[in-house]
């Protein structure tokens, strides 16, 4: 997040770091539809995908300097999380997490960025930082009923507490990953061989390599919201022909 530019040979601008992140996204649910879930083929797959969450949390601290409009940016968030929402049901359905679509009781996770968002927008009020703490843990319990929960909100905290030191930020965020682990899952393993939050990592070299300017534009302004629910989609209607 730090301004500075890196100045190693290898240079990610956002763009890079969006392709990769949307690929890793779309390799790791590929894998929870075609893949047998306790192979290895699957576990590389999904590992991968470790990275998304953790990615998407950093573009969502970028997007808040880059906004005009905090609460437009929120609501744009919502809007999607809802609009992805029975897709998501459909593709937890057809990966067999539930038994029947009415049992899919927990949101996307744009539902958990627009929580983390939401503590973000608190974190920079003018009030009290005891309130503030208290604003942002209230948005960790909220997030909850989205994927990855108040593990999200963590990160996102992480990446724009340490934004002006790159190094700093890297370490917390390390740091920071077994914790995540915990919040997501417990002291159980993850599904599958059980070492796929080890991807997680997979986000160090990217955001230590950004060079904090923009490149090329991924598809326009709604592409990386459009992308999550229409990929879903596509997945899901294939399984059902197949």
């Amino acid at each position: 997040m730090a301004d500075d530019t890196v100045t190693n040979q290898l240079q990610l601008t956002t763009f890079h770091l969006k392709l990769i992140t949307l690929i890793a996204m779309l390799i790791d649910h590929i894998g929870w539809v075609f893949v047998a879930t306790y192979s290895m083929t699957a576990e590389i797959m999904h590992t991968v995908g470790r990275l998304v969450a953790p990615m998407m949390a950093y573009f969502l601290v970028m997007g808040l300097y880059h906004t005009h409009n905090q609460w437009a940016y929120l609501g744009r968030l919502l809007a999607f999380a809802v609009l992805s929402q029975p897709i998501f049901m459909a593709f937890q359905y057809t990966i067999g997490s539930v038994d029947s679509l009415t049992q899919v009781l927990w949101g996307n996770v744009l539902f958990s960025l627009a929580a983390s968002l939401a503590a973000l927008m608190i974190w920079h009020m003018s009030i009290p930082v005891t309130l503030r703490v208290i604003g942002v843990l209230v948005m960790a319990m909220i997030a909850e009923i989205g994927e990855y929960g108040a593990a999200m909100v963590m990160w996102v905290m992480v990446f724009e507490i340490f934004k002006h030191d790159k190094i700093l930020q890297l370490i917390a965020y390390a740091l920071s990953v077994p914790l995540a682990h915990y919040l997501i899952y417990g002291w159980a393993l993850t599904v599958g061989l059980g070492w796929m939050n080890v991807g997680m990592f997979f986000a160090l070299p990217l955001i230590y390599y950004h060079t904090g300017q923009q490149g090329r534009r991924l598809g326009g302004r709604y592409f990386f919201y459009l992308f999550y629910p229409l990929h879903l989609l596509a997945i899901v209607c294939l399984a059902w022909v197949v």
